[in-house]
């Protein structure tokens, strides 16, 4: 939608840059539309305009918020495909890994309020959007461990393996509190990283692989 006048989409991109912030830092609940026109810069009838409630905003603002991630992190599937199963499976992971670390990338912080505080405003976009990047780790999964690998297996190992890049949203957390005596992951840490969750995991596929295959 454009503006009514000035520079088309203006307004509504700072609503949903303002929005995807502060519902990473408070959640959905704890966010009002005022503190968000306010960061914003705009009145609250414009909410109204673009998004016509909050519930809709929420849902926007994150969808803005995991398209800009990927803009600057992008895994762009047919640059790797006759990559060896270890350059593949790193160059994907490290897509996730920097937007995970990245201060400025907040899709996953907003994810992290939905599942301790659900709303369920979210299932239907995160769906829509996520679902072609996991199904393209879930692919990769059946082919390292081969077509007579059932469906819950393949299931479990992508949750083992994304989980390892996710445990990183507590380590940026609490990295973010100066008085935070978490044993911090450090940014310059990630490619080392990066190196053991791709041996972690090509390890803990190769041990399937082989039970699989011998059933």
């Amino acid at each position: 939608m454009k503006e009514k006048c000035g520079k088309p989409g203006a307004t509504r991109g700072r609503l949903l840059h303002a929005a995807s912030r502060i519902f990473a830092e408070k959640g959905f609940r704890d966010t009002t539309i005022a503190e968000i026109c306010t960061r914003a810069k705009a009145n609250i009838a414009s909410v109204n305009y673009y998004f016509n409630d909050k519930e809709t905003l929420y849902r926007e603002s994150w969808r803005y918020a995991y398209r800009e991630s990927l803009k600057k992190y992008s895994f762009n599937e047919q640059e790797h495909t006759n990559d060896s199963v270890q350059d593949w499976l790193r160059a994907f992971l490290k897509t996730v890994v920097v937007r995970i670390m990245d201060p400025e990338c907040v899709e996953f912080e907003i994810v992290g309020h939905e599942m301790s505080s659900p709303t369920g405003l979210l299932e239907e976009i995160l769906e829509e959007e996520i679902n072609p990047q996991r199904e393209l780790m879930k692919q990769f999964i059946r082919n390292v461990l081969g077509s007579d690998v059932d469906e819950k297996t393949v299931r479990f190992c992508h949750t083992s393996i994304m989980g390892q890049c996710f445990h990183l949203l507590m380590h940026k957390k609490a990295s973010s509190k100066p008085t935070s005596k978490f044993e911090c992951f450090q940014f310059d840490e990630v490619d080392a990283y990066l190196d053991h969750i791709v041996k972690f995991s090509l390890a803990g596929l190769s041990a399937i692989s082989n039970k699989v295959g011998h059933q």
